[in-house]
């Protein structure tokens, strides 16, 4: 199964985003990878909180999870370049 992810921007926290799932079902795990821009010196302790709300649920569920990003060492390849320039905005594009 394939699924995409709705990226909402959130206006009072520039920070943060909406994430909305487009092919949800009940039973089914979903993986996905986060790309995440250190905005200050490595290692960086963050909190990914996922909040998962639904017509049938009395409340939202909400999970944290805490995240240390290291500085690692490695060559890139055309492949990764790739996946870069493939989720960046049209007009970040048409700079370069």
């Amino acid at each position: 199964m394939t699924f995409e992810w709705d990226i909402v921007p959130d206006d009072e926290e520039p920070r943060r985003a909406n994430l909305s799932n487009k092919e949800f079902r009940v039973g089914k795990r979903h993986s996905d990878k986060i790309g995440i821009i250190p905005e200050a010196p490595l290692p960086l302790d963050v909190v990914l909180s996922f909040e998962l709300e639904a017509r049938d649920l009395d409340e939202a569920y909400r999970r944290d999870f805490r995240v240390r990003i290291n500085p690692v060492e490695r060559e890139w390849t055309f492949g990764d370049m790739n996946r870069v320039e493939a989720v960046l905005p049209d007009e970040v594009g048409a700079v370069g």
